[in-house]
C-alpha cells in the first residue's frame, strides 16, 4: 500500500519553479563532483538540451538523491532547423565533441548513445558514475513477425522528435518521465517532462505499459517481475489482462539471470513461473524443461535468502542456483551448491569475494602468461582459496563465457604448483595443499558442466 508520505519530497519538488528545481539538481551534482557539475552547466550554455530519464529522474525528484547511473536524452533546439537525414549526422559528431571536454574517455555506442565514465571521491571512496547521453530515437517491429527477441526492432535517430514521440518508445510510463534541463539567457532552468501521466503512476506504484510493442520484447516481462518484487510496485490489472500478449519463446537465460540478479530476490523465478503457468504465456524450452522444479518454491521460502539488496551476496546465490536452468537440469552436485549458499551466506559472500579477487590471475593462467612467475607471492592465496573447496570450482567457472577457459587456468595452476618455489612455503606446509586430488575434482565438475 502507498504511503502518501512517501511522496512529500516528491510533490515539493513538483512545486519548485524552473529555477529553483534546476538549483537543487545542481546541489547534488555538487555532493558528486564539483567539476563535473561545471561540465554538466557548460554543456547546457552550448545550447543542449538534458533531459534526465529513468531511474535517475525517480530517484532525484523522489528523494533528492542521484543514482550512479545517470542517463541523458539529449536535444539542441539548433538542430532543429537542419533537414532530418543532415542533422541526426551532424548531431552525433556535435555531442561527441562536445562530450570530450569532460576529459573521461567515452564510448561510442549504437543508436546514438555515448556513454562515459566519472570518476569522484566519497565519504566512501572512489566511486564510478556511469553516465549516458543518447539523442532521440524510435523504434519499429516488423509486423510479419510473431515471435520477438530482446533486439528484434529497428531503432532510427531523429532528433526532431518530441517529447511524447521519443518517450514512446519506453515501456512503463514510470520509466517515461523526466526532468529537463536547459540554459535560458545564462540561467539553468529545470522542466519536468511528463507525456503520459508516469508521475501519477509513480506516486501510487503502479506499473502500466506505454503501448501494445510494450509485449513484443520478452525481458520487459522480467522487468515487471523485478520491479514487483524487489521494489513494492504493483502491476495494473488492464495489464495483467493483456498478458496473453506476451511470448517468451526468444527469451533468454542470459536476460533472465540478468533480471534475476539485479532484483536481489530469490523468489524471482518463482514468481516467473507462477505468472506463465497462470497466463498460460510461452517459454523457451529450456524454461519448459525446469517449470515445476520444487527448488523455485524451496528458494522462495528459504529464511537465509528471501528479499534482499543487490550485491554480491546475493549474486552468489543467483548463480548457483541458476545453474539448474542452464543446464537445462538439475544435478545432485548443483542442489549441494544451491543447498551450501542458503545455509551459509555469510562464508559464500566471503568465498565469491576471493574468487571475484583472483579472477584476473586465472584469466593469464588460461592464456598461459608467463609473467605470472613474477607473481608467486600474489598467487599461493589462489592455491589456497581454491583447494580448501571443490565447491568453489563453480563459482569460478561463473566468471567466464567458456567452460575450457577455466579448465585451462586449472590445468596451467595444477602444473605451476608443482614447479614454482614459494619461499613463504616450507615443504611441509606446500604438501597439505593436495592439488592432484583438487584437480580431479575440477576434471569431474567441468566434465559434467560440458556435458
Amino acid at each position: 500500500m502507498n504511503n502518501p508520505s512517501d511522496n512529500i519530497i516528491l510533490d515539493d519538488n513538483l512545486q519548485l519553479g524552473p529555477l529553483e528545481l534546476a538549483k537543487r539538481f545542481i546541489e547534488r551534482l555538487n555532493e558528486i563532483d564539483v567539476v563535473l557539475a561545471e561540465k554538466v552547466v557548460a554543456l547546457t550554455k552550448e545550447g543542449f538540451v538534458l533531459c534526465l530519464i529513468g531511474g535517475g529522474a525517480r530517484s532525484f525528484l523522489k528523494d533528492n538523491k542521484l543514482p550512479e547511473d545517470l542517463d541523458f536524452e539529449v536535444r539542441n533546439n539548433a538542430w532543429k532547423d537542419q533537414s532530418k537525414r543532415e542533422s541526426n549526422e551532424k548531431c552525433e559528431l556535435l555531442l561527441e565533441k562536445a562530450l570530450s571536454k569532460f576529459n573521461q574517455q567515452s564510448e561510442r555506442q549504437s543508436f546514438g548513445v555515448i556513454k562515459l565514465d566519472w570518476p569522484s571521491l566519497s565519504k566512501d571512496g572512489q566511486k564510478i558514475w556511469n553516465l549516458e547521453f543518447s539523442l532521440p530515437r524510435k523504434e519499429s517491429y516488423d509486423s510479419g513477425k510473431v515471435v520477438f527477441g530482446h533486439s528484434d526492432f529497428e531503432s532510427k535517430i531523429d532528433v526532431t522528435l518530441s517529447y511524447s514521440e521519443s518517450f514512446s518508445r519506453r515501456d512503463l510510463t514510470i520509466n517515461a518521465f523526466g526532468v529537463e534541463f536547459i540554459d535560458n539567457h545564462g540561467n539553468l532552468l529545470a522542466n519536468v517532462i511528463d507525456p503520459f501521466n508516469g508521475i501519477q503512476d509513480f506516486k501510487q506504484r503502479t506499473l502500466r505499459e506505454i503501448n501494445d510493442s510494450f509485449f513484443l520484447d520478452p525481458v520487459r516481462f522480467l522487468r515487471l517481475i523485478r520491479f514487483e518484487i524487489s521494489q513494492n510496485y504493483k502491476i495494473d490489472q488492464a495489464l495483467r489482462n493483456k498478458f496473453g500478449k506476451f511470448n517468451l519463446e526468444k527469451l533468454t537465460d542470459f536476460y533472465f539471470q540478468k533480471e534475476w540478479i539485479r532484483s536481489g530476490c530469490a523468489g524471482f523465478p518463482f514468481q516467473f513461473f507462477s505468472i506463465t503457468n497462470q497466463y498460460g504465456i510461452k517459454i523457451h524450452a529450456k524454461f519448459e524443461s525446469v517449470r515445476n522444479l520444487e527448488v523455485w518454491r524451496t528458494i522462495k521460502d528459504h529464511n537465509n535468502f528471501g528479499v534482499i539488496k543487490s550485491n554480491s551476496s546475493s549474486e552468489i546465490g543467483c548463480w548457483l542456483a541458476f545453474t539448474c536452468v542452464s543446464n537445462a537440469k538439475l544435478t545432485r552436485e548443483e542442489m549441494i551448491l544451491i543447498d551450501h549458499f542458503l545455509k551459509n551466506p555469510e562464508n559464500s559472500f566471503y568465498q565469491f569475494e576471493q574468487i571475484k579477487r583472483h579472477e584476473w590471475l586465472l584469466m593469464k593462467m588460461a592464456k598461459k602468461d608467463k609473467s605470472l612467475l613474477n607473481e608467486k607471492e600474489a598467487l599461493l592465496p589462489v592455491f589456497k582459496n581454491l583447494q580448501r573447496n571443490p565447491n568453489l570450482i563453480a563459482i569460478a567457472s561463473n566468471l567466464f563465457n567458456e567452460w575450457s577457459v577455466i579448465k585451462n587456468a586449472f590445468q596451467e595452476l595444477q602444473l605451476m604448483w608443482k614447479n614454482i618455489d614459494f619461499p613463504s612455503l616450507n615443504s611441509r606446509e606446500k604438501s597439505t595443499i593436495d592439488m592432484d586430488k583438487f584437480s580431479l575434482a575440477l576434471e569431474k565438475y567441468l566434465d559434467q558442466k560440458h556435458k
